[in-house]
């Protein structure tokens, strides 16, 4: 099983890990690249000495610097075919049953 926990704020994601999240997205909005990589240090050290599935929100290449195992993109953004050659786990946005297909 799978426990998904969006977060924003170091405490919650501890918590969310203690309580059995086994993946954390880190979800910050309106940062740059360089803002979410500062921000996400912590979050990355917190997933890693706990072998918890961290992902970035939207920023493949805040994911790359973070060393993250992977990135979630919406509909909009950019960068799958960068996150695929890093390797990384990639997360897409559907909004219907019949998008699944689209985003393979």
């Amino acid at each position: 099983m799978i426990l998904h926990a969006l977060v924003d704020d170091l405490g919650v994601a501890r918590v969310a890990i203690e309580s059995g999240a086994t993946l954390v997205q880190l979800r910050v909005k309106n940062a740059s690249t360089a803002q979410l990589v500062e921000h996400g240090q912590p979050f990355r050290d917190l997933c890693a000495r706990a072998s918890v599935t961290f992902v970035v929100n939207d920023d493949v290449e805040a994911a790359i610097q973070l060393k993250a195992d992977g990135v979630h993109l919406g509909r909009e953004d950019e960068g799958i075919e960068r996150a695929r050659e890093a390797g990384l786990l990639l997360g897409l946005s559907a909004q219907t049953l019949d998008d699944r297909g689209k985003l393979t």
